[in-house]
């Protein structure tokens, strides 16, 4: 059986996720322009982890199921032991991914679906319900939840908090529809690409 809580050093999965999602990009508009499709988020996230891996930046994942990902908002979990730069100390670490693809408008606008709902409520809700409930239960386990979105563009493969998705929706104005606040929330992050890149997600742990 895998290690549950394997060892990941900050640094080393700094260097290996920025070939690990150049890949995983190059892969994804192959797919697109081969087959005129967008390839399955959670098929994209499985390369990403597995490239990982093969560098020696292994992650515990855990793929939610269907069912659950409709009642707590996230499609993969992660797991590592990380430890901490500032004082050596060993830490478990749970990250709660909602996986989401940037893919072109009809204007060529990079859009991905942040304001996805279901009979639950919003997923963004949810899976900052799921991450504070997750807290509470274990409070020895530094936990947190966002989203990683992949683009053809490797410059846009970012993972953006839960929580900076829910601030920047709630500030949108005159309560716009799912296609009006995808496009607000999507530009405003492609624009803010800088603040939120994925090799940074262990950092997003400290």
């Amino acid at each position: 059986m895998a290690n549950p809580w394997p060892q990941v050093g900050i640094e080393t999965y700094k260097v290996i996720s920025l070939t690990a999602l150049g890949e995983v990009s190059a892969y994804y508009d192959d797919f697109a322009r081969t087959l005129g499709e967008i390839p399955d988020e959670r098929g994209l996230t499985d390369q990403f982890l597995l490239k990982l891996a093969h560098g020696h930046a292994r992650f515990y994942g855990t793929r939610t199921t269907t069912a659950v990902e409709g009642r707590e908002g996230h499609d993969y979990i992660f797991q590592c032991t990380i430890k901490r730069p500032t004082d050596g100390q060993v830490e478990r670490v749970k990250m709660y991914i909602q996986a989401k693809t940037f893919k072109p408008d009809n204007n060529g606008i990079l859009v991905a679906d942040f304001t996805y709902q279901n009979a639950n409520g919003m997923q963004m809700n949810l899976l900052r319900n799921t991450v504070a409930q997750a807290r509470i239960n274990n409070p020895t386990i530094r936990s947190f939840a966002g989203y990683l979105i992949y683009c053809t563009d490797r410059q846009f493969n970012l993972f953006i908090p839960v929580d900076d998705v829910i601030a920047a929706y709630t500030i949108l104005p005159n309560n716009p529809g799912p296609v009006v606040a995808n496009r607000a929330l999507s530009q405003l992050f492609v624009q803010d690409k800088l603040k939120y890149p994925i090799f940074d997600l262990l950092q997003d742990a400290m």
